[in-house]
């Protein structure tokens, strides 16, 4: 009897060591995976670009052929924010997904190699996501076509990467549905959760979900993405819109209010990028708001501007650089606007590789 029940105790004790050792060793590869991660998740979309222009100072033509220069190269807002973030010395971690085709293993070694975390989930049989950008005579967006399937199937960082994190970064990319657990964790641990807009419909469609826009402590859209958010809170509120014919400055103000007051309510800053007006910033904290408008302290000139397409995601990689290193909101929104400038003289790539010449003065 003695000798079966040491037996069996001997035979409980290896299948709790054994259960011990599993949870023990979960626990290790979470904090692990936590540990190379950095204070800022990036959650959004990796895509290779595909612009074309037309030949400088030759106006695009539309419904033929237009001489020009085509270029290939990274893109993405989730991948071109974590870039500059990369850029900066911040080490990123990006949350993305890519087909399983040479295309998106080069692209991420790329990001790995510019100093970011790679923790994207790659797609068998999928394609990565492709984006194909027509610009004018001027730079300037004329029409794109996007091919972006690939991330409805993005996998969402643990619960222990998002708490040891301070900002959480997410594009407007991938399916909001399944971001609200995630947010729920980063307003419970006041992570801040921070909104690169992608576009114009992608933008009003935030405001569309009130459980991801109240949860939204920094958003970065730019003119056109401010008022066709504010639209789209007016038509769920029941209010009747009145169609634009120009970008009043009035306008701009009472959208900037009406977004604000629907994001975090602790804590909420709204930056809206206006081209060569400046940036307008707008913060509430504890139900004080402001408003400033903050000019462009080094001008470009029109004839120097490459590709606009990635002027916006070095803006807000850079403004998230500053505060990270103890800068205040509106030293942050001058320092986004000298990486905006070195990514708008760029012609080869969205984000220009010199961002890092930055680093020295966080």
């Amino acid at each position: 009897m003695s000798f079966h029940f040491a037996s069996h105790f001997r035979s409980a004790n290896v299948r709790l060591n054994i259960c011990s050792r599993k949870v023990l060793q979960s626990w290790i590869r979470e904090m692990s995976t936590d540990f190379v991660a950095s204070p800022v998740i990036v959650i959004g979309g990796a895509v290779r670009d595909l612009v074309a222009r037309p030949n400088c100072g030759v106006p695009l033509l539309l419904g033929t052929s237009n001489k020009g220069c085509c270029i290939e190269a990274d893109g993405g807002v989730g991948r071109n924010v974590a870039e500059v973030l990369a850029q900066l010395g911040c080490r990123p971690s990006l949350y993305t997904a890519i087909g399983d085709d040479e295309r998106g293993k080069a692209l991420m070694e790329r990001f790995s190699m510019a100093g970011g975390v790679d923790c994207s989930r790659v797609v068998p049989e999928a394609a990565t996501a492709t984006y194909l950008a027509v610009l004018n005579e001027t730079g300037d967006l004329h029409t794109a076509i996007a091919d972006m399937d690939v991330f409805s199937k993005i996998e969402l960082p643990s619960r222990m990467s998002i708490i040891n994190a301070d900002y959480l970064v997410i594009d407007a990319n991938l399916p909001f549905s399944i971001l609200k657990e995630v947010l729920d964790i980063c307003i419970a641990n006041r992570v801040h959760v921070c909104f690169e807009p992608t576009s114009v419909p992608k933008a009003k469609a935030v405001v569309e979900n009130v459980d991801i826009l109240s949860k939204i402590t920094f958003a970065f859209p730019n003119v056109d993405e401010l008022l066709g958010m504010a639209d789209s809170i007016k038509t769920r509120s029941g209010k009747t819109n009145e169609r634009r014919s120009h970008k009043t400055s009035n306008e701009i103000e009472e959208a900037t209010t009406l977004l604000l007051n629907e994001m975090n309510e602790r804590l909420s800053c709204l930056v809206v990028t206006m081209g060569e007006k400046g940036v307008l910033l707008a913060t509430k904290e504890e139900a004080k708001a402001a408003v400033r408008t903050i000019p462009v302290d080094e001008k470009i000139n029109a004839s120097d501007i490459a590709n606009t397409t990635g002027a916006g995601d070095s803006f807000c990689g850079a403004f998230l650089a500053a505060l990270m290193h103890g800068k205040n909101k509106e030293e942050a929104v001058k320092f986004g606007m000298k990486a905006a400038i070195l990514s708008l003289s760029t012609r080869e790539c969205a984000i220009s590789p010199n961002v890092e010449s930055l680093r020295s003065e966080l």
